[in-house]
């Protein structure tokens, strides 16, 4: 234990700290500290970093997380005014990542969790392409391993389930708009089918995501609401890698939504 840990056969999601004796199978690859100050404050910092940084690389089960990669990366770290790594303030940092963590867990304990049910009796069936929803755009179908990242400032949506999708940060493309803030993505196949995200900022997608483009002016909060019932429904009623959700998504593929009171009109309220 006390040790860092990564699989190689994967993306960059298994990047963990183990704070005790464990038995890893063969491509579960462990980072020994080379130096003194071995805590579980400095290790779990270090950790975050590294996360970050490997996350922001876009590795995928094609574009596999390798231990060659994890070698060849760089991460920033703090350092003192000797310009020698600062495991004080690493110590300092997460004792208050800590504290934090602890005040909300109390917060979130004193909430009252008794269940409310929804009545869903009136609810009717929407498609995505409805006049009061959605234009359905297929995407940029990029391939992240073909992307740049020298200066990257459009976000990157894959087939993810994490992260709102976005995999990577790449370079905008000379002559290719990105989609815009505020839009929908919906994964249409692999692992995670059905993950539905409003996007926060500008970004392009990757094979197998399409963007949904609402047709009113709705809320940031409406969109949420939809895309929970779309992700609800796609995992319900498809299965990846056997009857996906892309050859149903133009066609027959509908999910429940609130109406007002003896109409077909969605309750936006």
């Amino acid at each position: 234990g006390n040790i860092i840990t990564f699989s190689d056969t994967t993306n960059a999601n298994t990047i963990f700290y183990r704070d005790t004796a464990f038995v890893g199978y063969s491509h579960v690859q462990g980072m020994y500290p080379k130096f003194n100050r071995v805590t579980p404050n400095t290790l779990m910092f270090i950790q975050t970093i590294f996360y970050k940084a490997a996350i922001a690389k876009g590795y995928d089960y094609d574009f596999k997380f390798k231990r060659d990669y994890a070698l060849d990366m760089e991460i920033p770290l703090p350092v003192n005014i000797n310009q020698e790594i600062d495991y004080d303030f690493m110590e300092e940092y997460m004792e208050k990542i800590k504290l934090n963590v602890n005040d909300r867990f109390s917060q979130i304990k004193s909430i009252n969790t008794t269940s409310k049910l929804v009545d869903t009796t009136s609810w009717k069936k929407f498609h995505i392409y409805d006049d009061q929803l959605f234009e359905i755009d297929m995407g940029n179908s990029f391939d992240k391993i073909k992307m740049t990242d020298k200066d990257p400032t459009i976000n990157f949506v894959g087939r993810s389930h994490i992260n709102n999708g976005v995999t990577a940060q790449v370079d905008k493309i000379n002559g290719i708009q990105p989609y815009k803030a505020g839009e929908l993505t919906l994964a249409l196949g692999g692992e995670y089918l059905g993950s539905c995200f409003v996007q926060q900022k500008d970004f392009y997608t990757s094979q197998n995501v399409v963007v949904l483009r609402p047709k009113l002016n709705i809320t940031f909060n409406q969109k949420q609401f939809i895309a929970t019932m779309i992700f609800k429904e796609g995992r319900r009623k498809y299965k990846a890698f056997i009857d996906e959700l892309n050859r149903h998504i133009k066609t027959d593929f509908s999910f429940y939504l609130p109406v007002v009171k003896n109409t077909n009109k969605i309750d936006w309220e």
